[in-house]
């Protein structure tokens, strides 16, 4: 599934789509084929792509090029045309990253496109501690938020953080402040006089400036505050698991949700411990002790059915790839109907998508199966439903062809 389609199949996509799937095959390959070393003739031809005025051509060109080897005048031309393809504009995003530019040209591009394209914005802009303070101080939404990511980079005054913190602003740029003072390495007794200070506005977000024992205080004390928002920063803390299994045991909703969201990452936390949260009659918390089970090939909880020795999955062009699910996969669904597992091994694929053997998943157009690849679902959902990730399959080759995608 990470082996991706060929440069000669994007190639061949891009000048003989039939259809917009085919083409967002080709398109999204380009992502993933730009980590892969490339001979100067395939630098050519991406170089050619990026170039063309043909907007499907530069979009490939753009993600084919990557961060590492995009020239930085064509990821800001394809910044700047955003009118043209707005799929063009996410692959000049990341084409451009890592690399400089001016603060005026960032501003005006967050300014014309909307908030919506803030976070995938440079931190590391030409601008000046001088020009950074004046933009906290006086500037608009778009500004300050910008100034306070340019932050991450520059030797500011924390005081000018701190200010932001204390003032009715978005949210997003008061949490954006919190984190950059959180990576400053400020002392334990600065944040918490910090956060003890009347005026500040978003609690919930200055709760990312405090340590470990701190948290478990706030998460106690809580309870009978109603601060139900406090688990959140729970993620990326490693609790000691004693202090996970008395939450889980709560009774109260924020002890309990606080032991999913430090569950969260962990490949110690046992697998009892998450069926329990994975069961909670908070959907909330069994929301949240799903995400827990991402990334874990050690989990194994329920199997609806046996599957056949082969299972089948329609892909696009009407390919047909042929499966095994192992004896420690999930599985939800049922016999006769479409159903979904987190584990799976590819033994044959039908035919050939545009000159080459493989199968092209036609959820996303991304996700690509060749023979012999062994699939896992990282993000599988452990419920019941079927509209959501994992490997979809059906029982028998017939209902698989018989499938309208």
């Amino acid at each position: 599934m990470a082996q991706g389609l060929k440069l000669e199949t994007i190639a061949n996509i891009l000048e003989n789509w039939s259809c917009e799937e085919h083409l967002w095959a080709g398109i999204n390959a380009c992502e993933a084929w730009s980590e892969k070393p490339k001979t100067e003739e395939e630098l050519e031809m991406v170089d050619e792509w990026a170039r063309d005025e043909r907007w499907w051509y530069r979009t490939a060109g753009l993600y084919a090029y990557g961060p590492k080897r995009a020239p930085k005048e064509l990821a800001k031309e394809g910044l700047i045309r955003l009118q043209n393809s707005m799929r063009t504009f996410q692959a000049a995003v990341y084409a451009a990253r890592g690399k400089r530019f001016d603060a005026d040209f960032v501003i005006a591009l967050a300014h014309r496109n909307g908030r919506w394209i803030l976070g995938d914005l440079p931190d590391n802009m030409n601008i000046s501690k001088t020009r950074i303070r004046d933009l906290l101080e006086r500037g608009r939404y778009v500004e300050r938020y910008l100034a306070v990511r340019a932050c991450t980079s520059k030797k500011v005054p924390l005081d000018w953080l701190l200010g932001i913190l204390k003032r009715s602003v978005d949210s997003e740029t008061l949490e954006a402040a919190a984190r950059v003072l959180r990576s400053k390495n400020v002392s334990r007794e600065t944040l918490l006089r910090w956060w003890s200070q009347p005026g500040l506005l978003k609690r919930d977000s200055s709760l990312l400036l405090i340590g470990r024992d701190d948290m478990k205080d706030v998460i106690r004390d809580g309870v009978n505050k109603g601060f139900s928002y406090m688990p959140r920063v729970c993620e990326g803390v490693h609790f000691a698991l004693e202090d996970i299994d008395v939450w889980r045991h709560a009774d109260d909703l924020v002890p309990r949700l606080a032991a999913a969201y430090a569950s969260i990452g962990r490949s110690d936390v046992p697998g009892e411990w998450i069926k329990q949260l994975l069961e909670d009659p908070n959907s909330y918390i069994s929301r949240k002790a799903n995400e827990a089970c991402w990334g874990r090939r050690d989990l194994s909880f329920r199997r609806d059915f046996e599957p056949p020795e082969l299972v089948y999955k329609k892909c696009l062009g009407d390919i047909i790839v042929t499966a095994t699910i192992p004896a420690d996969a999930e599985i939800r669904g049922l016999p006769g109907t479409q159903a979904r597992t987190n584990k799976a091994t590819i033994v044959d694929v039908s035919g050939e998508f545009y000159g080459e053997k493989v199968g092209v998943a036609d959820y996303d157009q991304e996700t690509t199966y060749h023979v012999g690849d062994e699939v896992f679902i990282p993000d599988f959902d452990f419920g019941s439903g079927m509209c959501t990730t994992g490997f979809h399959f059906f029982s028998s080759l017939d209902e698989a062809k018989e499938y309208e995608l």
